[in-house]
């Protein structure tokens, strides 16, 4: 499955950032350089549904695919949690706000 997570699901993005996304449940090891494969013949396909360029494959501590996507940022990564656990934290901080606030409109 591919998750959205960091700036983007949360609506807290600025133009000029990126989308973060990450493959969990893989079981392949060498699924982030298929990606960068799939991504690079999407990049000389000149018939694709979407325009992609500058392929890169970094190879850090977490290895991801970083490209432009229709000349948006995205970043892909395999089976990192970390950044969807910190939205799924956000999210429930931000629902129990809301909800903290309604409950103040509705005593007032």
């Amino acid at each position: 499955m591919v998750f959205a997570y960091g700036s983007v699901p949360l609506k807290t993005y600025l133009p000029d950032g990126d989308i973060d996304l990450s493959v969990v449940g893989a079981r392949t090891r060498s699924l982030i350089k298929e990606i960068a494969s799939l991504l690079e013949s999407e990049e000389k396909n000149s018939s694709a549904e979407f325009v992609v360029k500058d392929v890169q494959l970094i190879g850090a501590q977490v290895k991801l695919v970083k490209c432009l996507v229709q000349n948006l940022v995205v970043d892909i990564s395999v089976n990192q949690i970390g950044g969807l656990c910190t939205l799924c934290f956000l999210e429930q901080v931000m629902l129990c706000l809301l909800i903290y606030i309604i409950s103040l409109a509705v005593t007032n």
